[in-house]
């Protein structure tokens, strides 16, 4: 019986020892609630954070790590009007940070980081968000939104509210979502798709193409504009209602339209000559904008 024990105790060491989970770094938790009348500003630099909507009417902050306490730090400084929340990083540390906000409806939200990436979900706040290079996305959300990143990529989904949203080199997505919107792209793409319009709208990128997809304008303006790619609206036959413009580089860019033109004129002059076509059907007052520089200028139905 001595013998077997001492078998059982060798095995469940051995099995220990070669368990990864068990040489793991322990993950620790911080955890703080804070009145909903103050502004937060969440200043991270490697974290990523998740946002949801909150039980009760306090803002509930969790953060998850695996860094060594003499790596880390939760700074907080409570102002009149604002708390700030910062992420404190050790040179070189060893370990990660994942950030959690519960807020319930209405509160004002700003959040930064160099590297670490921000997702939304079912929330109704105010919200300006940064990221040297994480990715930015919101989804079933409603309220004000800007929200940018240098490298990464925005993405917004079935949402509602007022949308500035930009990226130095990473593609803007919008899908099945309703506002005004600001949407641009140094170099990446900017997609729209299924979207309503509350006020006028821009969709533009400097080299990526920009293309939109069965929008309901109503009697606003829509303006999609690239500098060196295409420009694309996309709308089926039978909304084909309103005042449709196209330019483009004489000499490098295309017009590529399916419907005859009401007019034409050449704008501009030397090497900057500007070719713009237009027409109208029906009554509608709304009114699309499609430029491009030397890319082309399209319309698909």
């Amino acid at each position: 019986m001595k013998q077997a024990l001492t078998i059982l105790t060798t095995l469940i060491l051995i099995i220990c020892i070669g368990s990864p989970f068990v040489l793991a770094k322990n993950e620790k938790e911080f955890t703080k609630t804070f009145d909903a009348e103050k502004k937060l500003k969440l200043d991270v630099v490697l974290g990523n954070c998740t946002m949801e909507k909150s039980g009760d009417k306090k803002i509930h902050l969790t953060v998850r790590y695996t860094y060594s306490d003499d790596e880390f730090q939760v700074k907080i400084s409570d102002r009149s009007h604002s708390v700030t929340v910062e992420e404190k990083l050790s040179n070189n540390p060893d370990g990660y940070a994942n950030w959690f906000l519960s807020v319930p409806d209405g509160v004002e939200i700003e959040f930064s980081s160099a590297t670490g990436g921000l997702s939304v979900n079912k929330v109704n706040i105010e919200l300006e968000a940064s990221s040297g290079t994480g990715s930015i996305e919101v989804i079933k959300s409603e309220g004000d939104f800007e929200l940018s990143s240098g490298t990464g990529r925005i993405d917004v989904a079935d949402s509602k509210g007022d949308f500035e949203l930009s990226s130095g080199t990473g593609k803007v997505d919008i899908e099945s979502s309703e506002g005004s919107f600001e949407a641009s792209s140094g170099t990446g793409r900017v997609n729209a798709i299924n979207i309503t319009l509350t006020d006028d709208a821009e969709f533009s990128s400097g080299t990526g193409s920009v293309e939109v997809v069965a929008p309901k304008v109503k009697e606003y303006d829509l303006t999609l504009s690239s500098g060196t790619g295409s420009a694309t609206l996309e709308i089926a036959k039978n909304s084909l209602n309103g005042y449709f413009e196209f330019s483009a580089n004489k000499r490098n860019g295309r017009i590529v339209c399916p419907v005859k033109f009401d007019g034409e004129e050449i704008v501009g002059g030397n090497h900057n000559e500007k070719i713009r076509k237009w027409f109208k059907k029906g009554a509608d007052s709304s009114r699309y904008f499609i430029k491009t520089g030397t890319g082309k200028a399209m319309l698909k139905i």
